[in-house]
């Protein structure tokens, strides 16, 4: 049976450039990209590591426009997964730290009256009012959640001191005795929210790693709908796991 007071909640962290600062761009090299695009690929391939990422579109562009050769157009494009890479694991290490990273958006369903609300929190004072409401709308109620006691709750709890926000006591128990939090994920093997929904046929529009992308693109309505997509997924795979297992 599916309890009936339970709140279904998710959050959406990015990493917090105010304490820890973002990886530069590598700077334009003022280089002749027409002259690399007609040299030999050595050549080419030597001069990659120096360009920046606009410059290496330009001269993918050069690439494919001229000569078209498979191996230059392989290494450019190579050069650019590379720095997608190196900035993506930067952004990827911060963001699901729960001391390096800060909360940008947040929802939940709350089961007993039918209501799901969803806050984005655009700066520090809109992040400590998400902190406060987290705290209002859960301090007497069991929250339900695939993956929280892993991550949401260290966050909820670091983001709290960091920024000084009182709230309750977070009951950080193991599973079975755990009072305030059901985390789905501990009864499912520790697979993640997106494996278990596309197991049964739900698939997703956006993944967690596009948040910070489309954080700096100030694509807020984009991360709101993804993380009441991630609410709605939990909500369902509850309803479909719960009456299956006993619990207390």
């Amino acid at each position: 049976m599916v309890p009936e007071d339970l709140i279904y909640f998710d959050l959406e962290t990015i990493p917090d450039t105010s304490r820890f600062k973002e990886p530069a761009a590598r700077n334009d090299s003022g280089k002749d990209l027409e002259k690399i695009a007609d040299s030999k690929i050595s050549d080419l391939r030597s001069a990659l590591p120096k360009l920046s990422m606009e410059e290496l579109k330009i001269l993918d562009e050069l690439e494919e426009t001229g000569q078209n050769r498979s191996g230059a157009i392989g290494s450019i494009r190579a050069e650019v997964r590379k720095v997608l890479e190196e900035h993506g694991k930067w952004a990827k290490r911060h963001a699901t730290n729960p001391w390096k990273c800060r909360i940008v958006a947040h929802c939940f369903y709350d089961a007993r009256s039918d209501t799901k609300t969803t806050v984005i929190a655009k700066n520090e004072e809109e992040e400590k009012l998400l902190l406060k409401e987290w705290y209002t709308v859960m301090r007497h109620r069991v929250r339900c959640s695939w993956g929280g006691a892993r991550f949401d709750d260290p966050v909820i709890l670091a983001r709290s001191i960091v920024l000084g926000v009182d709230g309750f006591p977070i009951d950080m128990s193991p599973p079975w005795r755990n009072t305030q939090h059901l985390d789905l994920s501990q009864l499912m093997g520790d697979t993640s929210l997106k494996a278990a929904a596309e197991a049964i046929g739900e698939p997703y529009s956006v993944d967690g790693s596009d948040v910070w992308p489309l954080w700096k693109m100030k694509q807020y309505e984009a991360i709101a709908d993804y993380v009441g997509e991630d609410v709605d997924k939990l909500h369902g795979l509850a309803n479909d796991i719960l009456p299956r297992v006993l619990w207390k």
